[in-house]
């Protein structure tokens, strides 16, 4: 069984509003700003297998910790009729 991909991120002083997080392509994108630390920009490539629609972010105490879970695999027989 796969774990869920895991990013933890140093984030001080960042507020959440200020932190934007997307998906594109096969890539997690995440843009900061604020005014002490200015414009911030981070790239992430992501397996095919990542399950971006339940991905789940959260910024605690100067971290940002983000969990993608990977797709349940799925497996189909086929009958020959």
């Amino acid at each position: 069984m796969n774990e869920d991909i895991t990013l933890l991120i140093k984030a001080p002083g960042y507020r959440k509003h200020e932190i934007q997080i997307s998906f594109e392509d096969s890539y997690l994108l995440i843009d900061a700003n604020n005014e002490k630390f200015g414009k911030s920009h981070l790239t992430r490539w992501l397996p095919a297998d990542a399950d971006i629609d339940k991905a789940i972010a959260k910024l605690e105490d100067g971290i940002l910790e983000i969990k993608i879970p990977f797709k349940q695999k799925q497996k189909k027989m086929l009958q020959i009729p």
